[in-house]
This record gives structure tokens, sequence and C-alpha cells, in this order.
């Protein structure tokens, strides 16, 4: 299944130091980032050049990226330059599936790796035993059978 953004906005919020915007011309920035030695140019595009002079998100994240921006419902986040975002960024995949408890907290996250990660000790043990023995190789249906059993356990599941 590829990979979905939520935009939640935490795989941003960390990685402002490592992104140097060297020019700006217009809605056009150069750009390097330290991760990869990447070059690019970042290009504002639709809302993003309606809301990157709000830079009012680096209150509450002060080392986030500097194209991330809040979006239009809570708790929501957007790249102002999605179309034209670094290579490392269009690579990322933070999670395939979301796994939240009844009270809708965030309790765990699979990788594209089938790796689960979680601090909750009864999502793993259930994983351990039911999920991770799932015997299919196709990603989807592993993915469907990994979602019906969480789901019977009182999880929700977002993929």
């Amino acid at each position: 299944m590829p990979f979905r953004c939520y935009r939640c906005g935490r795989c941003c919020t960390a990685i402002g130091p490592y992104i140097t915007i060297h020019a700006r011309e217009k809605d056009t920035f150069f750009c390097t980032s330290s991760m990869t030695g990447e070059r690019f140019f970042g290009c504002l595009t639709g809302s993003g050049k309606e809301v990157f002079d709000d830079t009012s998100i680096f209150s509450a994240f002060p080392d986030a990226c500097p194209f991330l921006r809040a979006g239009d419902t809570e708790n929501t986040y957007i790249c102002v330059i999605y179309d034209t975002m670094p290579s490392h960024c269009k690579n990322f995949a933070c999670y395939v599936i979301l796994i939240k408890d009844s009270r809708g907290l965030v309790v765990g996250k699979v990788r594209n790796n089938r790796l689960l990660s979680t601090d909750d000790e009864d999502l793993r043990s259930l994983y351990n035993a039911d999920i991770l023995p799932i015997q299919s190789k196709n990603e989807v249906i592993w993915q469907k059978e990994a979602k019906k059993i969480l789901v019977g356990s009182g999880y929700k599941v977002t993929m």
C-alpha cells in the first residue's frame, strides 16, 4: 500500500536545522538539505502561498522545517512546497498502519517493513502473537488482516 500523508506534521517538526534557505525570489527558494547534501528549489504552490507568511507554528515547533505551516483544521499541517519538496521528504514513509486506543490516542505505528513501534505492552503482545505470524507476502492482504485483528481487539486503525 503506498504511503499516505495524514498531515500530522510529526515528520517535519524537527528537521528545520537541516534545511538551509540560501535565496528567495518571489515564490521560489534555493535550498540545501544537510541530511542528504541535496540542493533543491522549493516553490510555494496552492494554499502555500496564502499561509507562508504565518510563522506562528514556530512558537510550538522552533525546529520545524521552514516550509511547514498549520493546516486548515486543528492539528493538521501542510508543506507549502509539497510539489517541489526535496527527495528525502518524497521518500519518507512514517507508517502504513496507525493504531489508536479506544480513546483515540495513538498507541502504535506499523512501518513498511512490518515493524511495530509502540510502548503499549498489550498491543505488542497482540502484534507478536497474532499479527506477525500472518503468512501473506502480499502487503495489502497482510495489512487488511492486521487491521481486522486490531479492530477486533478494540483498537482504531488508520491505513
